[in-house]
């Protein structure tokens, strides 16, 4: 599963609001795809978030992707809102 199609999923998966191992025990084995390492399973995924209950498919989602791990994040500190060498070098007079 693409962490993108995680709403989706979620939504036509479950009648809400759903314990979280019913998920694990349900998806939990589902691999994430990953663009920079091996990925997870959504089980690691939500152990992490420390929910017990998602009342909504959104809640889910939005626990799910905040748990995810660095490996889904794109270039960690890149900023494409300008060149940013030398913003680091002192001012001086």
């Amino acid at each position: 599963m693409r962490p993108n199609d995680a709403f989706e999923t979620f939504d036509e998966a479950y009648s809400y609001p759903v314990d979280c191992e019913t998920v694990i025990e349900t998806m939990g084995e589902t691999r994430i795809e990953s663009p920079n390492g091996p990925g997870e399973t959504v089980a690691e995924t939500l152990e992490r978030s420390g929910r017990e209950e998602f009342r909504s498919a959104q809640e889910l989602t939005d626990a799910f992707l905040g748990t995810l791990s660095d490996e889904y994040i794109g270039r960690k500190y890149y900023d494409d809102r300008g060149d940013n060498q030398g913003m680091a070098t002192s001012w001086s007079s």
